[in-house]
């Protein structure tokens, strides 16, 4: 494998700002699919239901909430638990209905992404950009760097690319520019006491989600301290690429890491001769906790249920903590080696 520790930042970045109700956002089976952490808003139309109830009224939203956070305590919900505002979800659903779901948890926050500043022109900050024209239609994409040679270059290397040379702590500079009417404000220089304080300032002035970059772990949790959406380590990006196809052996799996409640989503190709081929899910006996949230049979995605009957090559999405997913692909006919 090849990895690039920008190019892997800047993915991320795209994820959350693409559905910017997100916390945290990974693709699962190929990007068909993925893990989204939603923080349930004041208004979101779900506060005070069961979750069955939310899902008789939106039949049509394929979706599975695997863990709930609610203050320092997370648990697996079962059908009958009501959601309240500030339970923060940990959700799988289909990718092309992520905008629906999100339009649950985050009312205000649910809609498309056009206008974003990007406030430093280095490695992340140009991946970032590259990223973003490639990946979404009719975007507006603003870099703002004071040093005039990476102006330069990064303006002739991104077509359609608006490069402001100037001060990114500029206040009058990001108004006469629109910021107020921007749907995403990262910061990506290269100092990160700077882009905390930069992403606070672009919150202030009206971004609807801003982003900060950082290298030290420590910072991670300042989001509760401070008006800033996301802190995004670029140390714990790449070592969770790494660690994603190192964690268990094995080539046909990509584990997500969910460090915040100590769990783990991973992807399994269940071969021809696991134990698990030929029984329901019902049958199997899976540590508690344990959900299958997401399963992959040739060009169908859906989410099982107790009833449904696993098969060869199916590819499955396995949610367990870090202390029983061991346990839990044992039953698969996979162990740690």
């Amino acid at each position: 494998m090849m990895i690039s520790p920008e190019r892997s930042v800047a993915k991320e970045i795209e994820e959350l700002l693409a559905v910017r109700g997100a916390l945290h956002a990974a693709e699962l089976a190929g990007g068909k699919a993925g893990i989204y952490v939603f923080r349930v808003a004041e208004d979101s139309p779900m506060c005070g239901l069961p979750l069955f109830e939310v899902r008789n009224r939106n039949k049509q939203l394929i979706t599975l909430i695997v863990c709930i956070q609610r203050g320092a305590k997370s648990f697996v919900p079962k059908a009958k638990d009501v959601l309240r505002p500030g339970d923060i979800c940990y959700t799988m659903c289909y990718r092309d209905q992520v905008h629906e779901l999100e339009s649950l948890f985050q009312p205000m926050l649910s809609k498309k992404l056009k206008r974003v500043f990007i406030i430093g022109a280095g490695k992340i900050g140009f991946q970032a950009a590259k990223r973003l024209m490639e990946r979404v239609p009719r975007i507006d994409v603003r870099i703002v760097e004071q040093d005039r040679a990476k102006c330069e270059k990064v303006a002739s290397e991104l077509q359609g690319v608006l490069v402001i040379c100037g001060d990114g702590a500029d206040s009058e500079l990001l108004l006469s520019e629109g910021i107020e009417y921007c749907d995403g404000f990262v910061a990506t220089t290269d100092q990160d006491e700077t882009n905390l304080m930069l992403a606070v300032l672009g919150k202030t002035l009206g971004a609807s989600k801003s982003i900060a970059v950082v290298k030290r772990p420590n910072y991670l949790n300042m989001t509760q301290h401070i008006p800033v959406d996301s802190i995004l380590n670029r140390n714990q990006t790449l070592a969770e690429v790494i660690i994603r196809n190192v964690r268990y052996p094995g080539s046909s799996r990509v584990l997500t890491l969910l460090e915040e409640i100590s769990a783990e989503a991973l992807e399994l190709t269940l071969p021809d001769g696991s134990p698990a081929v030929g029984k329901t899910l019902r049958e199997l006996d899976l540590p508690s906790g344990t959900i299958i949230g997401l399963l992959e049979r040739e060009e169908d995605i859906l989410i099982p249920t107790g009833t449904t009957k696993l098969l060869s090559g199916d590819k499955i999405v396995i949610f367990a903590s870090t202390d029983t997913m061991p346990a839990a692909i044992k039953v698969f006919g996979e162990a740690l080696k």
